[in-house]
């Protein structure tokens, strides 16, 4: 096996009929130079690189190890939601079966999936929501989600949230005093009764 300082294979440059060449210094060529219509030959602007499974499995290995895994959380109708988030790293997403969890506030990044809202209406295995009966987006929540629950009221007190396809009674959004502004609330495919 070749050391790691072979792993690019390097040429001295081409010059072609007093052009220089057009391919990075020191790179071999993927094809010997081409002669255009007006008699000028013309090096190719690829180089070539030589396949080595060493460095390719040494960078799989750093691409695996770089990427985060995100968590996917089931909450039964008797798991505490909340305490399920506390203890969550940022960047979960929690699949929540139909029930009432209470008041929730959010100071991480997550995402929230209910069973979604006016199911009694016809066509659902099921006539029963996930409800939130307060909900609380605070600082450290952004770039937080939720969609399909019926919520009593939604208070928004940070930027980058998305609520949508929610049943909501009253949704507030405000800033703490001395605080940066909200900004970046996409609100969409709700179902509002007041906004504050």
């Amino acid at each position: 096996m070749k050391p790691i300082y072979y792993l690019l294979h390097r040429d001295p440059p081409v010059e072609t009929s007093g052009y220089p060449s057009a391919i990075p210094t020191g790179f071999r060529h993927a094809e010997t130079p081409k002669s255009r219509r007006d008699g000028r030959l013309v090096t190719p602007a690829v180089g070539r690189c030589h396949f080595n499974p060493a460095f390719f499995a040494l960078a799989l290995l750093l691409y695996a190890g770089a990427a985060t895994a995100q968590t996917t959380i089931r909450v039964r109708s008797v798991d505490n939601l909340q305490t399920l988030i506390n203890n969550a790293t940022a960047g979960a997403t929690f699949l929540v079966e139909a029930g009432v969890y209470g008041t929730i506030n959010i100071n991480k990044r997550v995402t929230l999936i209910g069973t979604g809202y006016f199911l009694g209406l016809g066509g659902q295995a099921t006539g029963v929501s996930s409800e939130i009966g307060t909900l609380t987006f605070q600082t450290g929540g952004e770039f937080s989600s939720i969609t399909g629950f019926v919520i009593g009221g939604c208070s928004v007190q940070t930027s980058n949230i998305m609520v949508s396809r929610n049943a909501i009674s009253s949704v507030t959004i405000f800033k703490n005093s001395g605080a940066d502004p909200v900004l970046g609330v996409v609100m969409k495919q709700n179902y509002v009764s007041s906004y504050m």
